[in-house]
């Protein structure tokens, strides 16, 4: 019993195994064959479990073109592929790639219904049946209306959204129009179809039909103008219908149907005013200011923008709707005002049109006033964004070098300004910041290089290169604005060496120097050292070496020494002038040439003058001058500033008629003291301390103007003195004739200074 049974179970492998040796391919429902589909127009995303699929393509559209992408390599033998009633043939071999067959399928206006049916031809598989796998394509060919022109006042409009075929439903705000006009343009269809385009109106009365236009294109006079419904418009919605009918019947005997209908909603505002005042709740009376809009309130305008002080406590607002005697549908709107303040609470406000509403303003900077206009189905809603002034009201850097020093902002602060540069001293390691809100309304958070900054510390250490300081004015959590400062601290050359010259008093601290050197001397070796990662440039070029030379022409040179360490830059300039004979001085003529540290000249800016121990230097010079021929040569590095002269060493110069020479960009520029004449003005010398000489050089010329400054008692005399002086007076003393002398110091013998009986 045992063997036969075994025997039956061998028996029933072998002829399992040799079905499956000699079985025909799976049916295509269990493996489809079909892997995608692409078409000329629309896109498919196609998917062999996914049976129906719908796209659009534009009314130019006339044909479609199908093609079938198969998963194998080449179609299989018992599979049939029809599109639309037209069979796919076999793939074509084309060297590594397949040449697909296509089917193009004709579309007409409106929905087309595409199938293409995948079939498994029993004769050749194992299935009892025909298997069948079906896809449906619905294709909307659209868009019959190509341009839609809408003109209010004469003046066209853009609706909401822009115009697009594809587009059906449209909206446009108005203030109560006088005329509305629609021009249409249709495009081209196709032969035999007809259309007709009928507009009606809010009620749904027809105000425009035209039938049979299948040979007009483009029509310049407007189909519909407002004329039709002046007595309709109302405030609210005011909703035109554009039907777009097509028929592919006979001109006998019509069919129409509708094809596409555009929606336009006009909205009219009824809206005619919104007023905003800020409150400041003062002591003994507030103060109520007007608030700007921006833009300035128009109907159809939705969205604006308010700025108050930080002083506002509170606000009025109100609104005010048109008063229109001639359409009662003004009556029926409704106005309701609501505040959204910074933690998204809406306050709601009930509301009659022309009343004021009060909102404490206190606890927020930012608020939106929402004004809702309600008339049947219609809702108007307009949002002003009202900012109380966050703005910081300082914000300043400075260091202490036994003063404390004010750094230059670029550009100069202004709250409304909120990126900034501030150039650090090269010597200058940690500056003081001072940043202030008008109010504790906001807190102030600030970064240095993204690292939070602790006020209370008051100062920032400041590297090499650039910094970042940012200081963020918060409102809670909420940053509402924020400033940002760009520290740049150059690194400065540690020697500067220039040989043959030698030792010429290099100082870090000091960027201009003015050298010469003999005629001999055609070139000069310069060796700048700074810190290992900086980067060093001579006239613009790196330097490579240790040093350079640099040749030099007769007359003046101009050589600029660059550092540039993290894009932050530091210049020295060497003015070094190399002798020639046309710049040798003759024998006849004492000059002499100071600089500021031979003369003790005291430097700031543009501004230079002879310090108090000039005197002896400059008598002992022109000692045994010949008085004709007397030059005093100081360099200057500016084209425009002032030189201060001490009265007494004025006084010399002039007596020895020493001419003044400023020596300028390779160029020497004259001033003869003698002839300021400034002498005629003085009282005496002991009420002058300064003569002061403002220079401008402009084209190769030099303007001077001279001034002088009296030492302070003098200044209190002539200032008591004035302030006597009868006005109406002709002359310089306090009594009240027409002479010079005055009658009060005459009789107790008192004089001014500089005054002699």
């Amino acid at each position: 019993m045992k063997k036969k049974f075994a025997l039956l179970v061998t028996c029933l492998l072998i002829v399992l195994s040799m079905n499956i040796i000699f079985a025909e391919d799976p049916a295509i429902v269990d493996e489809p064959v079909i892997q995608d589909v692409e078409v000329s127009k629309g896109h498919l995303n196609f998917d062999a479990d996914e049976l129906l699929y719908s796209f659009n393509v534009d009314y130019d559209t006339e044909v479609l073109t199908f093609t079938p992408i198969f998963a194998q390599s080449e179609a299989p033998a018992n599979i049939t592929v029809v599109i639309d009633g037209d069979t796919v043939l076999d793939p074509v071999a084309d060297g590594d790639d397949w040449i697909y067959d296509t089917v193009d399928v004709a579309l007409s206006i409106g929905e087309n219904v595409i199938e293409m049916s995948v079939t498994e031809d029993p004769d050749t598989g194992t299935a009892d049946d025909e298997t069948v796998t079906l896809y449906t394509f619905t294709v909307t060919r659209k868009n019959v209306l190509d341009e839609l022109y809408v003109y209010v006042d004469g003046d066209m409009v853009d609706l909401v959204p822009e115009f697009d075929s594809n587009t059906l439903v449209y909206e446009k705000l108005l203030i109560m129009p006088e005329e509305i006009e629609l021009d249409l343009e249709l495009a081209d269809l196709l032969e035999g179809v007809t259309y007709r385009v009928v507009i009606t109106d809010a009620l749904g009365d027809t105000i425009f039909e035209g039938e049979d236009l299948d040979t007009i294109n483009e029509m310049d006079d407007p189909l519909f103008d407002v004329d039709y419904l002046l007595d309709e418009i109302v405030y609210g919605n005011n909703v035109v219908a554009i039907a777009i009918e097509t028929n592919e019947g006979t001109v006998e005997t019509p069919d129409w149907q509708e094809y596409e209908t555009y929606t336009l909603t006009f909205e009219v505002a009824s809206l005619e005013s919104i007023t905003i005042e800020s409150v400041d709740e003062g002591v003994g009376s507030d103060v109520v200011e007007d608030v700007t809009l921006v833009p300035d309130f128009a109907g159809d305008v939705l969205e604006y923008t308010a700025m108050v002080g930080y002083e506002t406590d509170s606000l009025n607002l109100s609104a005010m709707l048109i008063d229109d005697p001639e359409n009662d549908s003004d009556e029926d709107s409704v106005v309701a005002i609501s505040v959204v303040d910074a933690d998204s609470t809406t306050y709601f406000i009930a509301y009659e049109s022309g009343n004021v509403v009060n909102y404490d303003f206190d606890d927020h900077r930012t608020v939106d006033v929402v004004v809702t206009v309600t008339n049947g189905d219609s809702e108007i809603v307009y949002t002003i964004t009202v900012t109380k002034e966050g703005r910081l009201e300082t914000l300043e850097f400075s260091y202490d070098d036994g003063d404390v020093e004010v750094l230059d902002m670029t550009p100069e602060f202004d709250t409304t300004d909120q990126e900034y540069v501030v150039e650090i001293p090269f010597d200058v390691d940690e500056v003081a910041l001072e940043a202030a809100l008008p109010t504790e309304l906001s807190d102030l958070d600030i970064y240095v290089n993204d690292d939070l900054y602790d006020p209370l510390d008051n100062l920032i250490a400041v590297g090499y290169g650039e910094q970042i300081v940012v200081v963020e004015i918060k409102d809670g959590d909420d940053v509402i604005e924020a400033y940002e400062v760009t520290l740049r601290r150059p690194m400065p050359l540690l020697t500067l060496g220039v040989e043959p010259i030698g030792d010429y008093g290099f100082d870090p601290s000091d960027f201009n120097y003015n050298l010469k050197v003999e005629n001999e001397v055609d070139e000069v070796v310069l060796t700048p050292t700074a810190a290992t990662d900086v980067d060093i440039y001579i006239d613009g070029d790196l330097l490579e070496e240790d040093y350079l030379i640099v040749g030099l022409d007769e007359g003046k040179n101009t050589i600029v020494v660059m550092t540039e360490y993290d894009g932050v830059t530091l210049e020295y300039v060497l003015r070094i002038t190399r002798d020639d004979d046309e710049t040798t001085p003759p024998k006849d003529m004492n000059r002499y040439r100071y600089t500021h540290t031979e003369m003790n000249l005291d430097w700031d800016d543009d501004d230079l003058g002879f310090g108090p121990n000039s005197y002896r230097q400059i008598v002992q010079a022109f000692k045994w001058g010949n008085n004709q021929n007397n030059e005093i040569v100081v360099p200057i590095d500016n084209d425009e500033g002032t030189l201060t002269i001490p009265y007494h060493i004025y006084k010399f110069m002039v007596q020895r008629k020493v001419t003044l020479v400023l020596e300028y960009d390779g160029d020497e520029y004259r001033v003869e003291l003698a002839e300021l004449k400034l002498s005629r003005y003085i009282k005496g010398p002991h009420s002058v301390e300064f003569v002061v000489l403002e220079f401008e050089i402009e084209d190769g010329m030099i303007a001077v103007e001279d001034e002088f400054e009296g030492y302070e008692y003098y200044k209190k005399y002539f200032d008591k003195h004035n302030f006597h002086d009868d006005q109406d007076d002709q002359d310089d003393d306090d009594d009240d004739d027409d002479d010079d002398d005055d009658d009060r110091s005459n009789k107790n013998g008192k004089l001014p200074p500089g005054k002699n009986k």
